[in-house]
């Protein structure tokens, strides 16, 4: 059994997540988005209406249950804002602010709560953080997207290297307990990765196409990929993102080696 966190689970890639995991017998999944996800409609689903941008909320955030034969705990860090799509010198504080926030914040708070919460749990834990080719690649105007995506591919690269640290410890402490009645048992690893899902049309692609070009100078680009279908199908995303989660239940690491890697092109 897979037990699947997902943010942003009302648009866009998240509802594509969610959507392939309804009424499967072998996934259990909480969706977690601002407006909430009114069209996912089947078994195994719980949906949570949170602001993520609310400092309050993530201070009071626990995570609920997850089923009682879950082997396999999957935080997947997917809500993200593209706004503010200007240059610098025009940006409102305000607007920056709460971008940072849904996008660097949250993920970092969750994460963190994730590990403290399920820490001991003894199934295994995988973090997801949805990246972005805007990580590597700087764009007028993408300031705020391009700045926290890359923060978040650093904060897998970090999480990864406490992660190691956290397992040598545990696995020690286990060897030194052999033998030694009412031993505690060594708690099931955690694991991250970011996980970038090409360029997907979505809300986000939208806003790109209707923007200002001397807001977003590379509008161009974004618009003859729209024409030419060269956008990924939401939907399709979010069954990769599914099959991956399965795929590491069942080989582990190995099914996704890379720490930081890009879903293929993906069509409806």
């Amino acid at each position: 059994m897979i037990h699947v966190y997902t943010t942003g689970a009302s648009r866009g890639i998240g509802a594509g997540m969610v959507k392939a995991m309804l009424d499967r017998p072998d996934i259990r999944c909480d969706g977690f988005s601002r407006k909430g996800n009114a069209h996912a409609d089947g078994s195994g689903y719980r949906d949570h209406q949170v602001d993520l941008a609310d400092l309050d909320v993530l201070e009071r955030f626990d995570f609920p249950a997850p089923h009682s034969e879950a082997k396999l705990l999957v935080l997947v860090n997917n809500a993200g804002t593209l706004e503010p799509l200007n240059r610098v010198g025009k940006l409102l504080p305000r607007v920056v602010d709460h971008a940072v926030r849904i996008n660097l914040s949250a993920p970092m708070i969750l994460s963190n709560a994730f590990v403290r919460q399920f820490g001991r749990h003894p199934a295994t834990k995988l973090i997801v953080h949805v990246s972005s080719g805007a990580a590597q690649s700087a764009y007028a105007g993408w300031s705020v997207y391009c700045a926290t995506k890359a923060g978040l591919d650093m904060l897998a690269r970090v999480q990864e290297v406490e992660f190691d640290a956290a397992a040598e410890q545990a696995e020690a402490q286990a060897k030194a307990q052999e033998g030694k009645p009412g031993q505690p048992p060594v708690p099931g690893r955690c694991y991250v990765r970011a996980i970038a899902p090409g360029v997907v049309e979505t809300g986000m692609q939208e806003m790109l196409r209707g923007a200002e070009p001397e807001a977003f100078p590379r509008k161009a680009k974004f618009v003859a990929l729209h024409r030419d279908g060269q956008l990924s199908d939401a939907d399709a995303v979010g069954r990769a993102y599914v099959e991956q989660f399965r795929a590491f239940a069942e080989m582990g690491p190995k099914a996704i080696p890379e720490l930081i890697s890009r879903l293929p092109q993906l069509p409806a």
